[in-house]
């Protein structure tokens, strides 16, 4: 038998969490610290594949994706993620030019983006790009997914927040909750 799985929108939670993607690590590092600064827990990935792994087992607030991670492009990635029903806020950054990643996002339909940001990005850029993401979350459509594989009779319904990955992982992601770490005040780029 089916049941309907409820996975509840991080909106819920006590603090925001954000799911950071870009294949550069300093860039990571650097986006990391700034979010944190703003009370933003913050996972962080390095690979395309590990982005679909993350926002499948924990419901993120917010997504601060690098538009050109090879192998796939951000646009790709955003049509994977929103037909598996993960769609989150977004926050994109790219090496494009702004205007022509704005018409694309709006000519594909890609309602989720909330912001472009062309690097290099200041940590204020970002500070306030993920202001204005935070506060779409309060009118973001939380997500809801059917659970086929799960054989439990009579239908279940599962609030739990859903499982999260460990730190260590081999699938280009890490887990970022602290708050330590110090700002170097630059910009990032790559």
């Amino acid at each position: 038998m089916t049941s309907l799985r409820r996975r509840r929108h991080s909106s819920h939670l006590a603090r925001p969490r954000a799911l950071l993607a870009d294949d550069d690590q300093l860039i990571t590092r650097v986006f990391s610290r700034v979010l944190r600064a703003q009370q933003v827990m913050v996972d962080a990935v390095n690979d395309p594949a590990a982005v679909l792994e993350f926002l499948e087992g924990y419901p993120y607030s917010l997504l601060v994706l690098d538009l050109q991670m090879p192998p796939v492009d951000g646009y790709q990635l955003l049509g994977e993620i929103a037909k598996r029903g993960l769609s989150v806020p977004t926050v994109l950054v790219t090496g494009h030019d702004r205007l022509d990643v704005i018409a694309r996002v709006d000519r594909e339909g890609l309602h989720e983006v909330v912001d472009v940001l062309t690097k290099p990005v200041t940590q204020e850029q970002l500070s306030t790009a993920v202001t204005r993401a935070v506060a779409a979350i309060a009118t973001f459509v939380p997500r809801f997914t059917v659970d086929l594989d799960d054989s439990s009779s009579g239908g279940s319904r599962d609030d739990s927040d859903g499982g999260s990955s460990d730190g260590g992982s081999s699938d280009g992601g890490s887990r970022d909750d602290s708050d330590g770490g110090s700002s170097d005040g630059g910009s990032a780029q790559g």
